[in-house]
């Protein structure tokens, strides 16, 4: 005689309610502190933006920009780099021990970034960065852009407030400044870029620079979201004086 097979059909559907059920209380817990450091459940609340295919195949008409510390994301097994990319575009690098990896990924145009690096017709300046409150998360550095005929911009790069920044703001006065700010961490580094209040002291040490803050809602290990940095701008008064700006949205200074 056989006995009918159970039907794991029902609790299958429990489990599954259950699981939902923990994920949406999870989602609930606010922010909580260990070793000083905040923990947040997942900030990428930015929406994937398309590009035209044709307009994304063309040859880049400018140099991109690299950094090894960086490549272990696409680094194919033979250990190259950049394979969808034009080779023939020129390739700057902070530091020297960045380009044997780009020449051996079949990059002709490779060099590191100086104090006076200049490409057609614009000079490029090579800044310090702290990537760390605690340790810092790898080298990192910003580059001033410069050209007589357009206003001076300062892209910080990965950094914190530091005295590097500050010597930076005081020697190239830019008028415009792009920063990280999102207060991303990480448990064993610390906080690895800006937060509202680096770039209160930014604002205070360079008040003619328009600040432009980037990495919002795109980041998981962020502190800060567009909205609790819209709110810490506007309680310190330099709202008006920060450009932060929408998904796929530009500006002209």
């Amino acid at each position: 005689m056989n006995t009918p097979g159970k039907d794991y059909t029902h609790h299958s559907w429990l489990a599954a309610a259950a699981l939902i059920a923990v994920l949406v209380a999870v989602s609930f817990i606010p922010p909580q502190s260990v070793g000083g450091v905040k923990l947040r459940r997942a900030n990428i609340l930015s929406d994937l933006l398309s590009f035209d295919d044709a307009e994304a195949a063309e040859p880049a008409a400018e140099p991109a920009l690299f950094d090894e510390e960086e490549f272990h994301i696409d680094m194919a097994a033979g250990g190259s780099v950049g394979a969808p990319l034009d080779k023939a575009v020129p390739v700057f690098v902070q530091r020297e021990e960045d380009t044997d990896v780009l020449r051996r990924s079949g990059f002709a145009r490779v060099e590191v970034l100086g104090e006076e690096t200049v490409f057609a017709g614009i000079r490029l300046s090579k800044t310090p960065g702290r990537h760390g409150t605690i340790i810092p998360c790898g080298p990192s550095c910003g580059v001033v852009f410069r050209h007589p005929d357009e206003k001076t911009l300062y892209v910080a790069g990965d950094t914190i407030w530091f005295d590097g920044v500050a010597e930076s703001l005081r020697r190239y006065r830019p008028d415009v400044v792009v920063v990280n700010a999102c207060a991303a961490e990480l448990l064993d580094e610390g906080r690895l870029i800006m937060d509202d209040a680096d770039v209160a002291a930014l604002h205070a040490a360079r008040p003619e620079a328009r600040i432009i803050v980037s990495h919002m809602d795109t980041v998981p290990h962020a502190a800060l979201t567009r909205q609790d940095m819209d709110q810490a701008l506007r309680r310190r008064g330099i709202r008006e004086a920060v450009f932060m700006p929408d998904d796929g949205q530009s500006a002209d200074f």
